[in-house]
């Protein structure tokens, strides 16, 4: 399967959207979280700094859960896995950091 249509899939499915230490800047990061908005699904964003499409993301007309905290991802993503009932490692060469949550995905 292609990636796009995959993860175009995966935006389907899913409850909402969390988006961790991106700006958005690329096209193709920010048409899955405006996917996400238009399908009245929840958004959250952890960065430090603006992100794409923010202002329609907060406006209004936004459906679903909203959260937007400005921190660096580094600083909060061990708690994020905690609270998922996962255990943080640290991180060797070719392996996940996170132990017993499943898969895990960040876009840089």
């Amino acid at each position: 399967m292609e990636a796009k249509t995959e993860a175009e899939e995966m935006v389907d499915k899913c409850g909402g959207m969390l988006i961790v230490g991106t700006s958005l800047a690329t096209y193709s990061a920010y048409r899955l979280a405006k996917a996400s908005h238009a399908a009245g699904k929840g958004i959250g964003i952890v960065n430090l700094g603006g992100v794409r499409g923010e202002d329609l993301f907060f406006s209004k007309e936004g459906k679903g859960t909203r959260l937007r905290v400005d921190f660096d991802a580094g600083d909060i993503l061990g708690g994020v896995v905690k609270n998922f009932g996962s255990e943080v490692v640290e991180k060797e060469e070719g392996e996940t950091p996170v132990r017993g949550g499943g898969t895990w995905g960040v876009e840089r």
